[in-house]
Parts: structure tokens; C-alpha cells; sequence
């Protein structure tokens, strides 16, 4: 199956963003529906390379068609660090 999203992050405070995406996602089964849906969460910065992300979607089509009816994500995301050469 194929899929597109867009997404958009807005800093609320130091260490605070507001999530939001919509994305579409073609059928996995001939016959059946293409998923469009949308989720609104949050990014929340615990240290400097470790983030706490959650969010909660569903679907935009009539009647849930495709799913999904609610959409719950929790987690967390851990950045490694990369270091470059020093400019001379």
C-alpha cells in the first residue's frame, strides 16, 4: 500500500509542541476502502535527547469507513546524538 502524510509541529512553550497530521493510506485489500485520518498530540522534551510524544486520531470518512474509529499513540523517542568534525 502506498502513503502520504502532512504533518505540522507548533512550539507551545520551551519544551512543548502541539502535533497534528493527516494522512491517507491505499487499500491493503482489493475491494476494500483507503484510509484517510487525521491525529492531534503532543511532544513533550524530558531531556536533551529523549521526548515523550503522544496523540489521538480517527478517521475522516463517514461511519469510520477503513478505520480506524479511534487511533491512541504513546511513546517515547530517543535522539542519538551526532557529532561532527570542529571547523578549523
Amino acid at each position: 500500500p502506498w502513503f502520504t502524510a502532512f504533518a505540522a509541529e507548533i512550539k507551545l512553550a520551551p519544551k512543548t509542541a502541539l502535533l497534528a497530521e493527516i494522512f491517507w493510506q491505499t487499500r491493503e485489500k482489493p475491494g476494500a476502502s483507503n484510509r484517510i485520518a487525521c491525529n492531534i498530540g503532543f511532544k513533550q522534551k524530558i531531556t536533551s535527547n529523549l521526548r515523550l510524544h503522544g496523540a489521538i486520531g480517527k478517521s475522516l470518512r463517514d461511519h469510520n469507513a477503513a478505520g480506524p474509529k479511534l487511533n491512541l499513540f504513546i511513546g517515547f523517542k530517543y535522539e542519538l546524538a551526532v557529532r561532527t568534525p570542529a571547523q578549523p
